[in-house]
């Protein structure tokens, strides 16, 4: 019975993180397909710059939440102590590639951080974990001036700082899991960072 609810867990963390809001809300109020649009990416920052401030600022929200809602899920029925933070992967996994959109998405950085707040709410989980991924993200917004950096420098971060303070191999690779995920979603938007320097630099 364990075994069966931890599955219908995970299961669950996918599928909330495949529900698209981008995609619902560009194609319900503009009768676009956000995937044919700006950098088509189906997330809140490519609504926000191409299509509409205040359906950016909703689908923001929404991807948030339905990160949120599975683990928060799973921090309350889950006996395992990694299981909530598998729960984070797939949600961002889903968001990334999308079920219902032939595993198109966007990039995961807010579900990423719907997701990890819900899991900070485990009264089990030490807070002290994600400080050094918030700082890292601070300092490069503050020195690169690039969300991009910050968010990829965070995730780097973020293994190191789960073997450190939670003890934990098994979650250590499933945060190294989560960045590659993400990472890999961002690489473009680092590649154009990293041209738009080399330009600058003489």
């Amino acid at each position: 019975m364990e075994l069966i609810k931890n599955v219908l867990l995970v299961f669950f963390g996918y599928i909330s993180g495949s529900f698209p809001p981008a995609y619902i809300a560009v194609k319900l109020f503009k009768n676009k397909d956000i995937r044919k649009i700006g950098s088509g990416n189906v997330g809140a920052m490519n609504v926000l710059r191409n299509v509409d401030v205040i359906l950016g600022i909703i689908t923001g929200i929404s991807d948030v939440i339905k990160g949120f809602i599975p683990v928060y899920l799973a921090n309350r029925y889950s006996i395992i102590q990694w299981v909530p933070l598998l729960v984070v992967v797939v949600a961002v996994a889903g968001h990334n590639w999308s079920i219902f959109l032939n595993l198109s998405g966007g990039k995961g950085v807010a579900t990423t951080f719907g997701a990890l707040l819900a899991l900070s709410l485990n009264s089990n989980f030490n807070l002290l974990v994600l400080i050094p991924s918030i700082i890292a993200l601070i300092l490069s917004l503050i020195f690169f001036k690039d969300f991009y950096i910050g968010a990829l420098l965070a995730y780097l971060v973020s293994p190191f700082s789960f073997l450190y303070f939670r003890k934990s191999w098994v979650e250590a690779i499933l945060i190294l899991i989560l960045a590659i995920i993400v990472i890999y979603k961002i690489r473009f938007d680092l590649k154009r960072y990293y041209e738009k320097r080399r330009k600058i630099t003489p």
